[in-house]
């Protein structure tokens, strides 16, 4: 097998494993939406039976204004039975060249929103945030939420399409 091949292979591989991760339940709810002061758009995570998810899920995605201000508004609740600490809750907001595009890595210049804090959770406890920002330019950027616990990790994500 040549090099190309075989680096293709471990690519589909990754993509397969990154599919299996998101599609367990896992220990957190997470919650996700975009408010423009008219119109609220969301997503919750999980949202569906692993059984259920298509192989490639579309991300959802909201279509916003240039001159509009925006609201992210997030919130993760931890459903497992025993407490956990270092719960690390990271959240940003980045440019990305299409819809659908698997995250980027976390250059600054490409991030336009980014927050986190690590956290301390007993069962069914929360943390939330609300968080202004106005796009910079016309494009498609990626909303994430993420919670990375000790045994688990979890993600929710949409898309950003301003016009």
């Amino acid at each position: 097998m040549n090099r190309s091949a075989y680096c293709a292979v471990l690519l589909h591989l990754a993509a397969i494993v990154a599919l299996c991760r998101s599609a367990r339940a896992g220990d957190y709810k997470l919650e996700l939406a975009i408010a423009d002061g008219t119109h609220k758009q969301g997503v919750v995570a999980p949202t569906t039976a692993p059984a259920t998810q298509p192989i490639l899920p579309q991300r959802p995605s909201a279509t916003v204004s240039l001159d509009g201000r925006l609201k992210a508004i997030w919130k993760v609740t931890y459903t497992a039975k025993p407490a956990v600490k270092d719960v690390l809750v990271h959240f940003y907001v980045v440019r990305t060249e299409r819809p659908n595009q698997a995250p980027p890595a976390l250059a600054p210049a490409a991030v336009l929103l980014e927050s986190a804090q690590t956290l301390d959770f007993e069962k069914e406890g929360t943390t939330s945030a609300e968080l202004g920002f106005r796009a910079l330019e016309p494009g498609v950027y990626l909303m994430r939420l993420e919670a990375h616990g000790e045994s688990d990790e979890s993600f929710v994500e949409m898309d950003l399409i301003v016009k």
